[in-house]
């Protein structure tokens, strides 16, 4: 099977017949409602709450601590010469979960793209048979600790390859629409 031209070809449905294929678990669409990110936050045991929440503390620290700053050098008379870092505006990021789970994935990832201002992140983690073909629910809490809302059960190769090749859907207001 030649993954990436099926992804091209038939976009959503490709990448439900390689969630069956890959994962062993049936999807409509790969999207993780919202109500499944508020119930993983609901229901994540409060120590690990605890502790999540004082990893993403520590890490906006640094990250904070580490963007550049712009510069601005003035030259001669008139002649400013200026550098200025701007963040992009959207970033797909990919949290490992097939065989373990790793918030600390999500924290390293997602926390560094606010920090330097970006303003729309979708993140992807393997859907799990365990949990309704949904990422894991300590990755899904993890990504509602950090405002992230935009989430894909997607694995392996196949968010890269779902963002490349452009898989779109109709969405009232626009005619068509990129996720992720």
């Amino acid at each position: 099977m030649d993954i990436i031209k099926a992804v091209r070809e038939d976009g959503y449905a490709a990448l439900s017949d390689l969630a069956l294929r890959f994962d062993g678990v049936q999807q409509v669409h790969p999207r993780v409602p919202a109500a499944s990110l508020a119930r993983a936050l609901a229901e994540l045991d409060p120590a690990v709450r605890s502790a999540l929440e004082e990893s993403i503390s520590r890490a906006r620290r640094f990250a904070d601590g580490q963007r550049p700053r712009d510069l601005d050098v003035e030259l001669g008379d008139g002649a400013l010469v200026s550098q200025n870092w701007v963040p992009v505006s959207r970033v797909g990021l990919y949290v490992p979960g097939g065989l373990a789970v790793y918030p600390s994935s999500v924290i390293m990832n997602v926390v560094p793209a606010l920090a330097a201002g970006v303003q729309s992140i979708a993140l992807a983690s393997p859907p799990q048979k365990d949990f309704g073909g949904l990422p894991h629910p300590t990755i899904l809490a993890a990504a509602a600790l950090l405002g992230i809302d935009e989430v894909y059960a997607i694995g392996g190769p196949r968010p890269s390859l779902r963002s490349r090749t452009a898989c779109r859907h109709m969405t009232p207001g626009r005619r068509w629409s990129l996720l992720m």
